[in-house]
């Protein structure tokens, strides 16, 4: 897959997005002088190939999950064919590939103590692992 190229206008919509995800198309039009047909379009083609997503974010304590875990793995390997074995357990909320002295970070909630312990994957993965009662 190429690399999308974005102009200073999608950044702007991404921001604006950030913020808001359900911002309309109109208000976001005024906000970065376009048409709210381009805007439209711009939008479903940063969507569409990957650049961003839109999505619903929920509080796990509201759902009851008060047992949360921080993950922090070290790869050796293709931390995206680790990354996406990781993403196919239950117990993954979600993931975030990282710059720095880690490479994935994957956050797990869950109602209990017990999380899976094991996992296999095609590269090689080290992990100090942190996890905490919620309060």
């Amino acid at each position: 897959m190429a690399d999308a190229r974005i102009d200073e206008i999608d950044a702007q919509l991404i921001r604006r997005l950030q913020v808001d995800g359900r911002r309309p198309y109109t208000q976001l039009a005024r906000e970065v002088g376009l048409s709210e047909a381009a805007v439209r379009q711009r939008v479903q083609r940063l969507l569409d190939s990957g650049v961003m997503q839109i999505v619903a974010v929920t509080d796990p304590l509201q759902l009851g999950l008060h047992r949360q875990a921080m993950i922090l793995i070290k790869v050796e390997g293709d931390v995206r064919d680790v990354a996406a074995e990781l993403s196919a357990f239950d117990e993954v909320d979600y993931l975030v590939l990282t710059a720095g002295s880690v490479d994935i970070s994957p956050r797990s909630s869950s109602t209990t103590t017990t999380l899976s312990s094991s996992c296999s994957t095609t590269g090689s993965a080290r992990s100090p692992a942190w996890s905490a009662p919620s309060r």
